[in-house]
């Protein structure tokens, strides 16, 4: 399992701003966002790899798996930045 950013590109406006305020606080921190994927791209890596099945999730399909009972409302912002994918060889 891992988590990838996509593409700023990828994202709406209030995406791409929040995408600009993270880059920025982890580039400040010494950890640069330097490497993007499309959910296509991914797919193509992961098979790339050798691995045979494969899903990947958003931050809608995140929140309704893992968040939805949640009391507190902790929940994953749905701009859309980052993806969450696992594959099995």
């Amino acid at each position: 399992t891992l988590d990838y950013s996509v593409p700023r590109q990828m994202l709406d406006e209030k995406g791409q701003t929040a995408f600009d305020r993270l880059a920025s606080r982890v580039a400040a921190a010494g950890e640069p966002l330097q490497l993007f994927f499309s959910p296509e791209q991914m797919a193509q890596e992961l098979h790339r790899a050798g691995f045979s099945r494969w899903e990947q999730l958003d931050s809608d399909d995140l929140n309704e798996r893992y968040f939805k009972d949640r009391t507190d409302g902790l929940r994953i912002s749905p701009l859309g930045l980052f993806r969450l994918a696992t594959a099995w060889v």
